[in-house]
């Protein structure tokens, strides 16, 4: 997984990578975001005990856009039903519009992990981000215009 981005840098300057070779174990390999500095390190579990981490994404649904997206793909349903065959069609056709409206608003996330960290590395872990927050202060402070209206540089 390509590190983020840093400074002026458009792209990554770190690419981690694990290999493997003729394993007949599950792995379960996890980027972690907790300890990261400039990287973010992975965790790579072997063994039967690795669980399939795609089955419990979890599904949020922006209503705003749901409504967004029904009011532009079924403005005036039923078009018109004239036949049996429009009468027996319509319900197919509106539970797809809906379908494809409810698929267009729905985003997934991968559940948070409530990892243990032993106390020590949870204070380590508290220290960084303290450190990483007062760094982005002081580059925010560094490049902010005297002038209002014009660029820093």
């Amino acid at each position: 997984m390509p590190s983020i981005a840093c400074g002026g840098n458009i792209f990554s300057d770190i690419l981690d990578i694990a290999i493997t070779k003729n394993l007949s174990v599950n792995i379960q390999v996890e980027a972690t975001a907790e300890v990261s500095s400039d990287h973010n390190p992975i965790i790579i579990r072997l063994g039967g005990a690795a669980d399939v981490l795609g089955s419990a994404l979890q599904r949020f649904v922006n209503w705003p856009k749901f409504e967004r997206e029904v009011a532009v793909c079924l403005p005036d349903f039923p078009e018109s039903i004239e036949t049996t065959t429009d009468l027996e069609a319509a319900p197919c056709k509106l539970t797809q519009g809906i379908s494809g409206c409810l698929v267009e608003a729905t985003s997934y996330r991968a559940p948070v992990t409530d990892r243990w960290l032993p106390g020590h590395i949870r204070a380590l872990v508290r220290e960084k981000r303290s450190a990483r927050r007062r760094a982005q202060q002081m580059a925010s402070r560094t490049y902010q215009s005297p002038n209002p209206g014009k660029a820093p540089y």
